[in-house]
């Protein structure tokens, strides 16, 4: 299934930009984000693997993807990733994680205003449609103009 999600709000492009590049920024964005694991770069480049952790639930994250960024184009402010869940609430087999994947195109445009962005979501119908809501709310958030929601939560 295919799903392209969008959103609009008075953050410049540079800036929603910026809050994407930044790893250590999503947790500010993103309430499902609790931090970026990479061990190595914390900007968003091609070839880029590493993890995101949901926010913990009984001393636990209860969401956990690994994530491979496939390509970034800084200059059109696009780039796509894929995402295999690790954990959702327990842990995960491989295959049963790969058969839950998303690959994740997403865009950011210049708006009167400000910016708007958008989320192409591909994968099996009841992840890209359990995702959704989540993506939507983390999306306005990303190009709203004012700062931050919560502190920045850096992880290595």
């Amino acid at each position: 299934m295919r799903l392209t999600l969008r959103a609009r709000g008075s953050a410049s492009p540079d800036l929603a930009w910026e809050r994407y590049a930044d790893l250590d920024a999503w947790a500010a964005w993103s309430p499902q984000v609790e931090s970026v694991i990479t061990g190595g770069p914390r900007r968003l480049q091609q070839g880029l693997r590493g993890c995101a952790v949901g926010a913990p639930l009984l001393g636990r994250p209860l969401l956990r993807v690994t994530f491979d960024v496939g390509r970034v184009d800084e200059a059109c402010r696009r780039w796509g990733w894929t995402v295999v869940p690790a954990r959702l609430g327990v842990d995960l087999p491989g295959a049963l994680g790969r058969a839950l994947s998303l690959r994740l195109d997403h865009a950011v445009h210049p708006a009167p205003g400000g910016s708007s962005t958008t989320l192409v979501l591909h994968g099996r119908a009841p992840v890209v449609l359990g995702y959704a809501l989540p993506a939507l709310i983390a999306l306005t958030a990303l190009v709203r103009g004012r700062g931050p929601r919560r502190p920045r939560r850096p992880r290595r």
